[in-house]
C-alpha cells in the first residue's frame, strides 16, 4: 500500500539541541559567578527529566501546573543535585532558559530534514508532527523555518495526549483522512515512536542517527538518515 501520510517525531529526529542541555545550564549560571561542570549538569538534568515525566507526565498538564512551572522544577532540581542551593538564582535562570528554548538559538535542524520534507511534499504526501512537547513547539518550528513544511503539528501538551497513547496517532490519521496502512511514522524512540505507531497499524521506522541498531527491532525497520524515508515512501 502506497504511503499517503508521514508523521515525524521532532526532538532528535528533525531538530536537536545545540551542544548539550548541561552546556546551556552551565553558561546561564556563569552569569551569577557560579561555575558548574556541564557534564554533571547534563547527568542531573536527565535524572530530573525522567523523574518529572513519571510523576507529572505531559509537562504537568493534568496536574494543573503550567509547562513553565514544570520546567522550573527541573531546573531547580538539576542545580540542587549538583550542589547549588540558591533557589532565587535557579528561578531567574529557569525563566531565562524557558524563553531561550522557545527560540532558534538553542536548536538546530538536521541537514537532511529540509531536503527530505520538501521532496515528500512535492510527491504529494501529507506531513505531520507527533511530538511529546509543550506549547512552544510551533513557535520553535516557525523560528527554525520548517513549520510550513508540515500540514499539521500535534504537540502533546496542547492536545492533552502524549505518546505512546494510541489516540494521538489515531488523531493524526483522522486529520490526514487516511487509513493506518497508508501511514508511516518516523522517530528515534523505540517505545514512544516505533512500537506505539505500530500498535495502531502504521508502518514504523526507527531513526538511529548513530551507528547502532536496537536488537529489539528488525534491521529493515531502522534507518540512519531521514533521507531514507524517501525510498520507503516513493521507491
Amino acid at each position: 500500500m502506497a504511503a499517503k501520510l508521514v508523521t515525524l517525531d521532532i526532538t532528535n529526529t528533525c531538530i536537536r539541541i545545540v551542544s548539550s542541555v548541561g552546556h546551556h545550564y552551565s553558561r546561564a549560571v556563569q552569569n551569577y559567578g557560579v561555575h558548574l561542570d556541564p557534564s554533571q549538569l547534563d547527568k542531573a538534568f536527565y535524572v530530573m527529566f525522567k523523574k518529572m515525566n513519571e510523576e507529572l507526565p505531559n509537562f504537568g498538564r493534568e496536574h494543573n501546573i503550567t509547562s513553565q512551572d514544570w520546567w522550573q522544577k527541573i531546573v531547580s532540581g538539576t542545580f540542587a543535585a549538583v550542589g547549588m542551593k540558591q533557589e532565587g538564582i535557579a528561578q531567574q535562570i529557569g525563566d531565562k532558559l524557558y524563553t531561550d528554548f522557545a527560540g532558534p538559538q538553542n536548536w538546530e535542524v538536521y541537514p537532511d530534514v529540509i531536503p527530505t520534507l520538501q521532496t515528500l511534499k512535492q510527491k504529494g504526501l501529507v506531513l505531520g508532527v507527533i511530538s511529546n512537547f509543550d506549547e512552544r513547539l510551533k513557535p520553535i518550528l516557525r523560528s527554525l523555518k520548517i513549520a510550513d513544511l508540515f500540514d499539521f503539528t500535534l504537540a502533546s501538551y496542547e492536545v492533552g495526549l502524549c505518546k505512546p497513547d494510541p489516540r494521538l496517532f489515531q488523531l493524526a490519521l483522522k486529520m490526514a483522512q487516511v487509513r493506518a496502512d497508508q501511514a508511516i511514522h518516523v522517530g528515534d524512540n523505540f517505545e514512544l515512536d516505533y512500537k506505539a505507531a505500530g500498535a495502531v497499524g502504521m508502518r514504523s521506522l526507527l531513526l538511529t542517527r548513530k551507528d547502532t541498531l536496537l536488537k529489539t527491532t528488525e534491521p529493515a525497520s531502522c534507518i540512519t538518515t531521514l533521507t531514507e524515508v524517501i525510498d520507503v515512501c516513493i521507491g
